[in-house]
């Protein structure tokens, strides 16, 4: 028995002792945006948005931070949903969700918190602060971003 055990032995370590296969380097990945599903969305987007005020300390397009979520509803030009779609669910008062911004407007959200607008979350190019500061821009032409990134606390670092 223990000679057949050194032989299997033997044999697993001469097949290891071939000469190793020769692996070319995998080729650099390249990093490629991809496009729209729909080219036109941006600019329906910012069509939508076009007759909202800049992004400012009091709000943005009608919608005041602290407001409440059927306030925000009946002001901003495009449907808001929860996650679920529903815009007439009557969700938990102290409930943290986000009410998204409907077709054609696909990048702006805002986060309830305790029944109230607390923050606006944008990640398309439309909405801009006064200043033209929006997705896209430099944070160096913005010195008080930061400033303003730290204020405000969300849900996940509240509970």
């Amino acid at each position: 028995m223990r000679t057949v055990i050194a032989f299997a032995l033997a044999a697993f370590s001469l097949a290891a002792c071939g000469e190793a296969a020769k692996n070319e380097p995998a080729p650099e990945p390249q990093a490629e945006e991809p496009e729209p599903l729909d080219p036109g969305a941006p600019a329906a987007e910012i069509a939508a948005l076009s007759g909202c005020a800049p992004v400012s300390a009091d709000g943005y397009c009608g919608i005041s931070w602290g407001m409440s979520p059927s306030q925000a509803r009946g002001k901003f030009p495009v449907k808001l949903e929860d996650y679920n779609g529903d815009t007439s669910a009557k969700p938990d008062p102290n409930a943290c969700y986000e009410l998204f911004a409907g077709e054609p407007v696909q990048g702006v959200s805002f986060l309830v918190e305790n029944a109230k607008i607390g923050r606006l979350d944008v990640i398309s190019e439309g909405p801009k602060t006064a200043d033209g500061f929006g997705v896209g821009s430099q944070a160096a032409t913005a010195p008080w971003l930061m400033m303003a990134m730290v204020s405000h606390i969300s849900c996940a670092s509240s509970r």
